[in-house]
């Protein structure tokens, strides 16, 4: 409802069978009735206040409704679930911000932040015949992860490939090629 004395809107909220105006009040244009959104326990919607533009987050699960000068930013979202292997970046438009979340936990966005991948991603398994080749985003330089463990990236790492152990037959010999142009020579043994 409008008042046409001051210009203040009246929000109503609910199922309501009548709604009586006030003696200044006009019922405003059916455009501007809005729906509420209904958020099941593991969804979230951003809403935006046009006045301020201050966005902010609402989670599930509740019905939500909007208030006077605010407007749904996009669709519901579902937060992420992440199991005890699986991890996932997340990105602070902001800031310009990168965090790793690690499972076992719900991963819910904040008001300017995105997911870097579209899937989560699992820990790799670095073991006797696995390793991990890393890159620091900071720093440039590059780390090979060869220690048991079930890895996941730090918040300024990539994971640049995973590395399987090559074993030799008796038989087989291998030339590798250092980054100085050096070359070695592995040959397979006898058992």
């Amino acid at each position: 409802m409008l008042d046409k004395s001051t210009g203040a809107i009246r929000v109503e909220i609910g199922e309501q069978g009548r709604v009586v105006p006030n003696p200044n009040e006009v019922k405003l244009d059916s455009s501007k009735v809005r729906e509420s959104v209904d958020l099941k326990a593991n969804e979230y919607i951003k809403i935006e206040d046009k006045v301020s533009g201050e966005i902010r987050i609402e989670r599930g699960e509740k019905v939500v409704f909007l208030g006077k000068y605010e407007e749904f930013v996009g669709g519901k979202e579902q937060a992420w679930a992440l199991k005890v292997n699986e991890w996932v970046k997340v990105e602070d438009q902001k800031l310009g911000t990168i965090r790793t979340e690690k499972g076992e936990k719900i991963v819910w966005l904040g008001p300017m932040e995105r997911f870097v991948q579209y899937s989560k991603q699992k820990a790799i398994e670095v073991d006797e015949n696995t390793s991990v080749l890393i890159r620091n985003n900071r720093s440039g330089q590059q780390s090979l992860i060869t220690e048991k463990q079930a890895f996941f990236p730090g918040d300024d790492e990539d994971v640049m490939e995973v590395r399987n152990l090559y074993k030799l037959a008796d038989y087989e010999a291998m030339i590798v090629r250092d980054v100085k142009g050096g070359d070695k020579f592995f040959f397979g043994k006898n058992p």
